[in-house]
């Protein structure tokens, strides 16, 4: 009868250690599920694979189909096992690394040019991997096992100084195997004891309960230190730097730098729904519209900035709606055209309608002052984002 009671507690003891051992992958699943997805957020940086068909309206007919990928994403395609934890973990450059191009096409829709680009996160803390999740929590794991450990410990010697033999006859060992083996995930632990307890048919004594009541608090503290974490991380700064460049019709019009900054915030305590920062600054050579060299005469630079914020988004946190408002100070630096200010601030919207999973239809808005006009641009664009293996 000892044997086989050892046998019986020495399972839940593994099962509920294996449980924590694998507590980091599990969490990081329901992270998953309920990191907020915003249209906002792979612009910024893309994840897998971004693609997106840009409209000009308001301001003529022109059209661009554009493309922008990471390293890490090419690699995803062609081999999923990319998307496991550990080999994640390892590609830091290639995660960071986002190259992407365009075509620019006409009103009956030829091929008129095309765009290229580079962008690599200088910084970037808002990857959950970035983060340093692994080596902030698990000392909250290793001392859990622990506990539970030496919490478990009196339960087998309760159990096993059971005098009455009968009890091996009062257990069903299949209903007993099934109920582990369905269970090998604990999230109560007393759900699971008064589970047990009918299995084995014996009521466990207050001091058992007080010691599940331990390991509860201690796996209720670790998921609720895990979740600021990866809130905290999801808030987190990145900046990047990009550069790129344009062709129309066989000649360069176009070459230029990016620096761009995103920084969560927590303008509401406790809002669900989230507000970022966004910072940036450009500094483009243009080729003059109305010269007759082809050579990049006309340079100017934007600083643009703005706070981004989710209106509304569904039970899954992937936004249905949201907004970025905010200003652009654009300054003509050579190449002024007649009567162009060297200096012009616009405000600058941009509205996100989710049209269907990781499917978005932003429109770009802006307003001159002077001229009391409206320019806008309506885009479509699809992300594909990391599934964690």
């Amino acid at each position: 009868m000892r044997k086989y009671l050892l046998v019986i507690f020495v399972l839940v003891c593994c099962i509920a250690s294996a449980q924590q051992i694998d507590a980091i992958g599990s969490m990081e699943k329901i992270f998953d599920k309920v990191k907020n997805k915003t249209s906002f957020k792979y612009d910024a940086l893309s994840e897998i694979i971004q693609v997106g068909l840009n409209k000009g309206i308001l301001t003529g007919n022109q059209q661009e189909f554009a493309f922008k990928s990471t390293l890490y994403g090419l690699m995803v395609l062609t081999n999923h096992d990319y998307e496991i934890d550990k080999n994640y973990a390892k590609l830091r450059f290639q995660r960071n690394f986002e190259f992407g191009g365009s075509m620019k096409l006409s009103e009956d829709t030829r091929i008129r040019g095309y765009s290229l680009a580079l962008k690599y996160a200088i910084i970037n803390k808002r990857d959950l991997s970035e983060g340093m999740v692994y080596e902030r929590i698990n000392p909250m794991v290793q001392h859990l096992q622990q506990s539970m450990a030496s919490q478990l410990a009196p339960l087998m010697q309760t159990f096993m100084s059971e005098k009455d033999s009968s009890i091996v006859n009062k257990a069903d060992k299949q209903k007993l195997t099934d109920y582990l083996k369905a269970n090998k995930n604990i999230r109560d632990f007393q759900a699971f004891l008064d589970g047990l307890s009918k299995i084995i048919n014996i009521s466990p004594d207050k001091s058992l309960r007080k010691n599940m009541d331990v390991m509860q608090s201690e796996l209720d503290a670790l998921n609720e230190k895990y979740a600021a974490i990866t809130k905290e991380i999801e808030k987190g700064p990145l900046l990047t730097f990009s550069a790129a460049g344009s062709n129309t019709d066989s000649y360069w019009d176009n070459m230029g730098f990016k620096l761009e900054y995103t920084k969560g915030l927590g303008l509401v305590k406790d809002d669900q729904n989230p507000w970022d920062l966004y910072l940036g600054f450009s500094f483009d050579m243009l080729k003059d519209s109305l010269s007759l060299k082809n050579n990049l005469n006309r340079s100017t630079s934007k600083l643009k900035g703005g706070i981004n914020h989710v209106l509304l988004k569904d039970a899954n946190n992937q936004s249905l709606v949201e907004v970025l408002g905010g200003f652009e100070y654009n300054t003509v630096y050579t190449g002024a055209y007649v009567n162009e200010k060297a200096n012009q601030l616009n405000a600058a919207f941009t509205f996100s309608f989710r049209l269907a999973p990781n499917l978005y239809l932003p429109l770009d808005i802006k307003y001159d002052p002077d001229q009391a006009k409206f320019l806008g641009q309506l885009k479509l664009k699809w992300d594909m984002i990391r599934n964690r293996k």
